[in-house]
């Protein structure tokens, strides 16, 4: 389930997630106490202070920082954080998913995942760029190179193959695959 919901999952999908990962006790609700120890670290200490004023800021901080989660997700302001109510928070305002604590890859981090694997993926330059920008029609031109391509093997393998071996091919060529069992679309 994990590279899936990642990968392709909705909205919905990656907020049962994120909310399964900020209930620690899996109590079915987030408490103040969960939101703290999600919320630690989330405050960076200040070079020009010393360590007992940056300690006595970091505390308070992250005291205020935990009622503002608190107020934005805790809506019939009962002090705990129920899946619906965070669901409704994060749908009206989608920033929230994440505001408690990173647990989804960012958008470069999965371009490049993906790119791993597949010639179908633009870059992450061009991903969410304009249809205007000259990125844009590099990637498509790359896109459209990659089908001329596949085309080109696909009409080579059935004019050279005759009787048995074109029903072979056949079969090979509707299951996306060359006659070595290879795929002949990019984005496997």
């Amino acid at each position: 389930m994990g590279l899936n919901l990642i990968l392709r999952g909705s909205l919905d999908d990656q907020i049962s997630y994120c909310y399964e990962v900020y209930d620690i006790n899996g109590d079915h609700s987030i408490g103040r106490d969960e939101l703290s120890h999600c919320l630690k670290g989330s405050l960076y200490p200040i070079p020009q202070l010393s360590k007992e004023e940056n300690d006595d800021l970091e505390s308070e901080g992250h005291r205020e920082l935990v009622e503002l989660a608190m107020r934005k997700f805790d809506l019939d302001r009962d002090g705990q954080i129920k899946e619906e109510e965070f669901r409704t928070a994060v749908h009206n305002d989608p920033l929230l998913l994440q505001a408690i604590g990173e647990c989804l890859p960012p958008p470069k981090a999965l371009m490049t995942f993906l790119q791993m694997f597949t010639n179908n993926v633009r870059s992450y330059s061009t991903f969410y760029s304009h249809p205007h920008d000259v990125g844009w029609d590099r990637e498509r031109d790359k896109f459209r190179r990659a089908e001329i391509e596949r085309e080109k093997r696909r009409a080579n393998l059935e004019s050279t193959a005759s009787g048995s071996e074109l029903s072979f091919l056949q079969k090979m060529l509707s299951n996306n695959r060359d006659i070595n069992g290879f795929s002949l679309n990019n984005s496997e």
